[in-house]
């Protein structure tokens, strides 16, 4: 029950794809979390081009490794 619930509010939670302006990549990312059962998907087209453009704040960011890939 546990894992159901915790699988549910990843599932809720907001999930922000973005990439470069102009770059389809994360539409095309939005569109797959939104058939894989994420419900609260935004995409935000300007990427960290326009970001920056609009001169908000950045930070230098890490993926993290898949479980499947170790650390």
């Amino acid at each position: 029950m546990r894992r159901l619930l915790a699988v549910a509010l990843v599932a809720a939670a907001l999930l922000v794809i973005y990439c470069l302006a102009g770059c389809w990549m994360s539409w095309n990312a939005a569109k797959r979390a939104l058939a894989y059962g994420y419900a609260n998907v935004a995409w935000y087209p300007e990427g960290t081009d326009g970001w920056e453009r609009a001169m908000l704040m950045t930070s230098e960011a890490q993926p993290e490794p898949r479980p499947d890939e170790g650390r």
